[in-house]
């Protein structure tokens, strides 16, 4: 099989500290296609305004791995001019049948691009959908992107021989933007962990008083907010003795409001621990020790922090939405995401070092099995075979 993969977020955003959810996929990848020997393979990014470049095997080798060790906390960032260097021209003709690939959610102006490039060789696009919140939810997207964003899954409905998804919301979800039209083929692919057992450390607070984590980027739809208010709270009845609170992710957009509490709230200050780029193995560890890993998003396609904290027994309480249900199964405990009473007593039920509620939920995480990466890339194979 002849196969163009898309690599725009290594070249784009490979030189930053810590990673987002789908630059972690796009990592299990490339993993998995550099160790098949028998694929015919080739990587393109998409770099405005010059379109599609090429990139060589051993140029995505080198970047994927400076990659995994900033992620790892074992280098620091690199300037992202040096990736420059390696881009080429795309030839212009792949080969008969060609599959392209992407799971970095380019624009429409991309896809359009290799739409006119796979009809000239009779090849096929295969687009992962990671989820539509942008289109669905524009209130938790910038304004700004808002065109763009419709114009992207516009394309990839419209344009795209196959879609992935990674999971049946996302599917209904695209399901719903095509309305009557008609749906290209599409397979769901959950994901596996992306967090090794061999990236574990120390969990990075103090001593050992007992905290809570929260993964996500710092915006309002990830419902940082509904936790602040409720640990300021916390904090200005139970002083030294209330738990912490562990923030590990970068600060976004739309969160003014959000951010104003982080720097600014007298009571946060001794309770609240934010680590905007936490390594792999700080995240790893964080996980191993927190009391629970609280998930109150709004929306979600899929939340991988829920799964890599499920897969290392780490007990989850996670807003009532059908993304995290199908994610977690029954083994989260679910609140409505404005349920601040619900999710007070639950965080200061978890908190006590007897509490049998967490020991319910920390019995049902550690029989919780993670979908594998294995069934994964063999249902992607066979797609793409059929396709």
């Amino acid at each position: 099989m002849r196969l163009v993969f898309d690599v725009t977020r290594l070249v784009r955003r490979g030189h930053l500290p810590a990673p987002t959810g789908i630059d972690r996929v796009e990592h299990e990848y490339l993993a998995f296609l550099l160790a098949q020997d028998q694929l015919d393979l080739a990587f393109e990014a998409y770099v405005a305004p010059a379109g599609w470049v090429s990139l060589s095997r051993p140029a995505v080798t080198g970047l994927m791995n400076a990659q995994q060790r900033r992620w790892s906390g074992r280098a620091g960032a690199a300037s992202a001019l040096g990736v420059l260097r390696h881009l080429r021209p795309v030839p212009s003709r792949r080969g008969a049948g060609t599959r392209f690939m992407t799971v970095s959610h380019p624009g429409a102006p991309a896809i359009a691009q290799w739409r006119r490039r796979a009809d000239a060789c009779g090849g096929k696009i295969v687009y992962f959908v990671h989820d539509l919140i942008p289109v669905e939810y524009p209130e938790y997207a910038l304004a700004k992107h808002a065109a763009a964003n419709r114009a992207r899954i516009a394309a990839a409905t419209t344009m795209a021989d196959g879609l992935l998804v990674n999971s049946d919301c996302t599917a209904g979800a695209v399901a719903r933007f095509c309305g009557t039209a008609a749906v290209p083929p599409i397979v769901k692919l959950p994901f596996g962990s992306t967090l090794r057992d061999s990236e574990a450390a120390a969990p990075a607070t103090a001593g050992d008083h007992p905290y809570f984590l929260v993964v996500g980027t710092i915006e309002p739809r990830k419902n940082h907010l509904l936790l602040l208010k409720m640990w300021r709270d916390m904090a200005r009845h139970a002083g030294a003795a209330a738990p912490h609170l562990v923030i590990a992710g970068r600060r976004g957009w739309e969160n003014g409001h959000i951010l104003a509490m982080i720097d600014r709230s007298p009571a946060l200050r001794d309770v609240l621990v934010e680590l905007q780029t936490p390594s792999d193995a700080a995240l790893h560890g964080l996980m191993r020790g927190a009391r629970a890993l609280l998930a109150p998003s709004f929306a979600e396609g899929f939340d991988l922090p829920v799964a890599e904290a499920l897969g290392l027994g780490c007990p989850v309480i996670a807003s009532d939405i059908p993304a995290h249900r199908e994610v977690g199964g029954d083994a989260p405990l679910f609140l409505h995401p404005l349920d601040a009473k619900g999710w007070s007593a639950a965080v200061r039920d978890f908190a006590a070092p007897d509490s049998p509620l967490r020991e319910e939920h920390l019995r049902a995480a550690r029989a919780w099995r993670p979908a594998s990466w294995d069934d994964h890339f063999s249902r992607l194979t066979d797609f793409l075979d059929q396709l």
